[in-house]
């Protein structure tokens, strides 16, 4: 019987695993059906086993040819009402647990289902006559609506983040990028936005793309702006520290002994954020607020003080894990400190100084 076919052996007598496998391989080549097929076969052959050969494996091997015979059956991707019997018989005569053919069936289903649905999704659009194909396919391969929807859901899931790592691959995410991406979401009925980090990454590098190729994006500052002027972004929780200068040792009050005053009330809470002490090298911190990147200048705003650099006044700028140095023509340097789009920010200053 397909998908059968004898095979030669030497043991006659007293069977080991291999033995026992191969003349249970051959009955069910011999036999025109399947329901010819009895429980006193099996148990005629496994009585035949050597002592060693224990319940387990002879079980892993009946498994085995039920997978075969279902492989058989799926070959047209489709079961029939004769194949479910034919199938229900061997269960009955394998004694197959009903956990063992659950598991053998959703594999091999799964894996076609999923097969066609990879098919289907390969231009990202899934047309009325492909969704009226799956369904008919769910049909006949008797697949319930659960199993169908999960597959579903992953299959589509998996191809729109093969697109957006596509898209994403060189680090940036242009216009173009993002309305194909918003294309396939839509057509699949996927929200791209759902997992934070894809929408953390997306963002990310739409923002890349747009400070070194299109329009810099724009938000509302919450200071007053010249009105030339528009805010391209702004960042909270920065700490602002600047180079203590040399001063005179006899002079008993000075700006900085008036900084070291506020630094006092500052510290407390400052320790509480664990973002940074009161003196890194020889800076010394100033406030801590917002800053604002405009198109002429950047914006620091604290609660006490606020300071603004002129793109044309930088000289440089240097990058650290936590924050970014800023460097005048003056010799004066600004230490801005925080712990999140560093990178944005550098894009950000390396376009405005040369715009």
């Amino acid at each position: 019987m397909e998908p059968f076919r004898r095979q030669e052996h030497l043991e006659s007598s007293r069977l080991t695993v291999a033995g026992a496998t191969v003349e249970i391989n051959n009955l069910l080549a011999a036999i025109p059906s399947l329901f010819q097929l009895s429980q006193v076969d099996i148990e005629a052959i496994t009585n035949r086993c050597l002592p060693d050969v224990s319940q387990i494996q002879i079980y892993d091997k009946l498994a085995g040819f039920y997978r075969i015979y279902l492989e058989y059956c799926l070959v047209d991707k489709k079961l029939t009402q004769d194949e479910i019997k034919s199938l229900q018989h061997l269960k009955r005569v394998f004694l197959l647990s009903d956990k063992t053919v659950k598991s053998i069936t959703s594999e091999l289903i799964s894996q076609i289902y999923m097969a066609e649905l990879q098919t289907v999704l390969e231009d990202g659009v899934i047309t009325s006559e492909e969704a009226s194909f799956l369904m008919k396919l769910r049909r006949d391969l008797v697949l319930d609506n659960e199993s169908a929807e999960k597959l579903y859901e992953t299959a589509t899931r998996d191809f729109l983040n093969k697109k957006i790592a596509e898209a994403l691959e060189d680090e940036r995410l242009t216009e173009e990028e993002e309305a194909e991406l918003t294309r396939i979401a839509e057509s699949l009925n996927i929200d791209i936005y759902h997992d934070k980090r894809t929408r953390e990454l997306l963002e990310r590098y739409r923002i890349y793309w747009l400070i070194e190729n299109g329009q810099l994006p724009v938000v509302l500052g919450q200071i007053p702006f010249n009105p030339d002027e528009e805010c391209h972004y702004m960042i909270n929780d920065v700490l602002w520290y600047e180079e203590e200068e040399k001063k005179d040792e006899s002079e008993t009050m000075n700006r900085f002994t008036m900084r070291r005053r506020l630094n006092k009330l500052l510290e407390s809470s400052v320790r509480k954020t664990g973002l940074s002490d009161v003196r890194i090298g020889n800076f010394l911190l100033i406030e801590k607020g917002t800053i604002y990147f405009s198109n002429s200048k950047i914006y620091f705003q604290g609660e006490h003080n606020g300071m603004f650099i002129e793109y044309e006044n930088i000289s440089g700028f240097e990058v650290y894990e936590n924050g970014i140095k800023i460097l005048l023509g003056s010799g004066a340097k600004h230490l801005l400190q925080f712990n999140d789009k560093i990178d944005i920010v550098c894009l950000l200053i390396n376009r405005l100084m040369y715009s």
